[in-house]
């Protein structure tokens, strides 16, 4: 049942004893942390900050809102205000640096 359900043996097992325990079937849930809903005094503090701040990074914009206002605001907070304005482009993902073979020498080009 596991491998069809492409889920571990062991969380069968807990599955199986939550459902002998409760005689329900249980909620399978979402993992993680629910995300939070963003207050629009945040939104327009951040917007407000965007135009006075030269740079519009969201490092940026932090820091500057913690300077001028003496609220912190997450920079990934901002990242996602600005994405959902249209302001900002999503993040590029990093390439993966290609690895630099070197071939072994031959006794051949060593005149050998």
């Amino acid at each position: 049942m596991a491998k069809k359900l492409n889920i571990s043996e062991r969380r069968v097992q807990q599955i199986w004893r939550e459902y002998r325990e409760t005689g329900r079937i249980p909620e399978l849930k979402r993992r993680g942390r629910k995300p939070r809903n963003i207050d629009k005094e945040t939104i327009e503090l951040v917007l407000n900050a965007l135009p006075k701040c030269k740079l519009t990074s969201p490092v940026h914009l932090e820091k500057y809102i913690e300077r001028r206002h003496n609220i912190h605001i997450p920079h990934n907070r901002i990242y996602t205000i600005l994405k959902e304005m249209g302001i900002t482009q999503p993040r590029k993902k990093k390439k993966k640096p290609k690895r630099f073979n070197v071939l072994k020498p031959t006794n051949y080009a060593y005149g050998f």
